[in-house]
């Protein structure tokens, strides 16, 4: 079994933060690195994403600020700082919150912890990714 590296910041995706919610989808090594991170942020770009789903009926409702705690995350809320790095990282992921949340990472120069292959298979100068699926 593949050992994840740990980080002292780590942004978790939205997916993750699902997972959490529901209680599938984390590996053994990614709940480690959730326990082992000094300091775990979400974006607030993650939480209106998932209250869209939810809202459609894409996603169960959960409490998102209650996972949030949970996690003992701290929200990230998106500044203009976050959106002055916004661009399009890869042109095959026009995912406009994929890409908030990548720029989120590059303007506070921090790990992203992601399960999302269009993210993890995009090179980011300046951010870490760590895969979630490992």
């Amino acid at each position: 079994m593949t050992r994840l590296p740990t980080s002292k910041q780590l942004l978790v995706d939205t997916q993750i933060l699902i997972w959490a919610a529901l209680g599938e989808g984390l590996t053994p090594n990614t709940k480690k690195i959730l326990e082992e991170t000094d300091e775990l942020f979400v974006s607030s770009i993650s939480i209106l994403e998932i209250k869209i789903k939810q809202a459609v009926n894409k996603l169960a409702y959960f409490d998102v600020s209650d996972q949030v705690n949970q996690l003992n995350a701290v929200v990230l809320d998106y500044s203009a700082d976050h959106a002055e790095k916004y661009r399009i990282f890869n042109p095959k992921n026009r995912d406009p919150f994929d890409n908030a949340i990548i720029a989120t990472a590059l303007a506070e120069t921090i790990d992203l912890l992601s399960s999302d292959l269009s993210i993890l298979d995009t090179p980011i100068k300046g951010v870490r990714t760590i895969n979630a699926r490992q």
